[in-house]
């Protein structure tokens, strides 16, 4: 009888890390050696998988925003219909004709009407259900493009600190910090996309490491073309590789190994100096704007309308909501770092700190983009820290087992969020759930004097104007700038809006006289009819004054009046007015 202790030993013998065994294709899934092992998961990871399913989640139960992408739509509806950029800006009389349209976000806004097309052309025939497949798809682009965010920030963060716990830190520090700015669907969420990834390419080259790929010099330059071309915001990834470059100078020269020639032998800062100035020379080649695009740019920002735009605006310090409490939480949590840690480290962390750390203060739009750097920088310094204490997190062991359950759980979130009701029930979600009540997608319908449908909004507006005895007339339509974005997308052009998100499409004067006209000065009826206003459209809880003076004037007939309505936010009452005599 064969001796089979030796296979009943190893039966017994404790498993190995790597689970499963020899399958398809002569496959070891169980070899550690294997070129598929490089991918498998820790229980980190499975975490980070979990999370980012929660991020998931929650980024395709938010409704479509009404602010910032309306318009966006529009343009790419006007760009792929006339295969062309508009010389000026095309879709509202109002705006400044004297003034070439710049429009740095064309490729955002063909991206957003191609899927919105998409969309609403496997939903239906309806205006209706087409509306709502558009709007479907768009929420699920930005749902997918929030993950892929996410993830990219992760693995920028786990690259750094060489903790994969850090990293599932990361997707956490995203829920809270991230999140919010990932669910207004706008062009600056599509330019996350390079930004992290940029992050991505930078971090081995910010942990002074002696080699960097080849591929820097081809794959940054194809990243800022497309950021270029997508939002202009793309001058951020350009500061970003400028000061890793002026750092690693500066680090040369500290080691008194400033000369030429010892340039050229650090293959990293070789790699990215060229890679910079090949991304300077691509952008302005590969752009509808040529070289000039820096220069508009530069403009764009300096426009005077913008500072009229909280977001363009200095932080605020008061104890109401905003912004700066975050600033302050960031503030609080590099002064702890630096406190326990006394570094920081090294040249290039304190160029973003002197720069991107110091810039919100002076225009609080800029804390988008510092937040996710304020954690890139912490997270190594403490990885360092801890590890000249012998602390350590263990991440467990990468698996095959935990790969495929982190895999199951990536399927199991996307069944269970909203993003796949379309596949479960076969339809779009009904636009009630799809987008912010504060969208005036009824009072649009009952401007164009269409049938109600399935809009109470639209329906309560009819019912308000049949009894006045008043028609649906054309003319202009005087509106807050957020409302102005669903409004310009849905009226036709004999009901052009008087102002819209896009400040700086406006001169001057016509602005400074519809912000009058929203904070109910005196005159505001004069400029109402100076421009010929028929309609108005505005949210009671931000423009009190004026729904009080349309409210006495003898002129205008209310139609909608949602200042007492408590089942919607606040942001979301709407004011509708209509004027009775010329």
């Amino acid at each position: 009888m064969p001796n089979d202790k030796g296979g009943e030993a190893a039966a017994e013998q404790e498993p190995g890390p790597y689970y499963g065994g020899p399958l398809g294709a002569g496959i070891d899934w169980a070899d550690p050696n294997s070129p598929l092992a490089r991918w498998y998961f820790s229980s980190a990871g499975v975490a980070a998988a979990g999370l980012l399913g929660i991020a998931l989640y929650l980024l395709s139960a938010m409704p479509l925003m009404h602010t910032d992408f309306w318009s966006h739509l529009k343009y790419g509806e006007w760009i792929v219909s006339h295969r062309t950029l508009p010389a000026v800006e095309p879709l509202c009389p109002f705006t400044d004709k004297e003034r070439p349209f710049f429009d740095a976000m064309w490729l955002s806004q063909v991206v957003y009407y191609s899927v919105f097309r998409a969309g609403a052309s496997l939903a239906g025939q309806s205006d209706l259900r087409r509306l709502e497949g558009g709007v479907e798809a768009i929420r699920l682009l930005h749902a997918v493009v929030g993950v892929i965010v996410l993830g990219l920030f992760a693995w920028s963060v786990r690259q750094g600190s060489g903790s994969a716990a850090w990293g599932t830190g990361a997707v956490i520090y995203g829920l809270v910090m991230l999140l919010p700015l990932l669910v207004v669907q706008r062009p600056q969420t599509l330019a996350f996309l390079p930004f992290m990834s940029s992050l991505v390419l930078l971090r081995p080259w910010i942990g002074e490491e002696k080699t960097a790929s080849a591929r820097v010099l081809w794959l940054f330059p194809l990243l800022m073309v497309v950021w270029a071309n997508l939002h202009g915001s793309f001058v951020i990834g350009l500061l970003l590789a400028a000061m890793a470059v002026v750092s690693g100078w500066l680090r040369e020269i500290g080691h008194k190994r400033g000369s030429l020639s010892r340039w050229w032998s650090h293959r990293p800062l070789r790699s990215w100096t060229l890679s910079l100035m090949i991304s300077v020379g691509a952008i302005a080649l590969l752009n509808p704007y040529g070289p000039r695009l820096y220069l508009h740019v530069l403009e764009f920002g300096a426009h005077p309308n913008l500072r009229t735009m909280a977001e363009w605006q200095p932080l605020e310090w008061t104890w109401g909501p905003g912004g700066h409490w975050s600033y302050v939480l960031l503030a609080a949590m590099l002064l702890v770092t630096l406190g326990i840690t006394r570094r920081l480290g090294g040249i290039f962390p304190v160029l973003l700190l002197l720069t991107f750390g110091l810039w919100p203060l002076f225009q609080q739009r800029m804390m988008a983009w510092w937040a996710p750097l304020a954690f890139w920088i912490m997270a190594p310094v403490w990885t360092a820290w801890a590890q000249e204490r012998s602390w350590s997190w263990k991440a467990g062991i990468p698996s095959f087992r935990k790969t495929a359950l982190a895999g199951l759980i990536v399927i199991v979130a996307f069944i269970a969020a909203p993003a796949s009701f379309w596949l479960k029930a076969g339809r779009p979600r009904p636009f009630a759930s799809a987008l912010y009540p504060a969208t005036p997608y009824g009072v649009a319908r009952a401007i164009r004097g269409e049938d109600p449908g399935d809009s109470g909004r639209a329906r309560m507006l009819a019912q308000a104007l049949k009894t006045a005895g008043i028609a649906s007339p054309p003319g202009p339509v005087f509106c807050s700038e957020r409302q102005g974005e669903y409004l310009l997308w849905a009226l036709p052009a004999d009901r052009p809006v008087m102002m819209f998100n896009h400040a700086q499409l406006f001169t001057t004067e016509h602005w400074s006289r519809c912000l009058a006209v929203k904070e109910g000065e005196p005159g505001g009826e004069a400029i109402l009819q100076q421009y010929g206003a028929v309609w108005i459209v505005v949210e009671t809880h931000y423009h009190p004054q004026l729904c009080s003076l349309i409210r006495q004037h003898p002129q205008w007939k209310v139609v909608l009046d949602e200042e007492g309505v408590r089942e919607l936010p606040p942001d979301a009452r709407l004011f509708v007015a209509v004027r009775q005599s010329r």
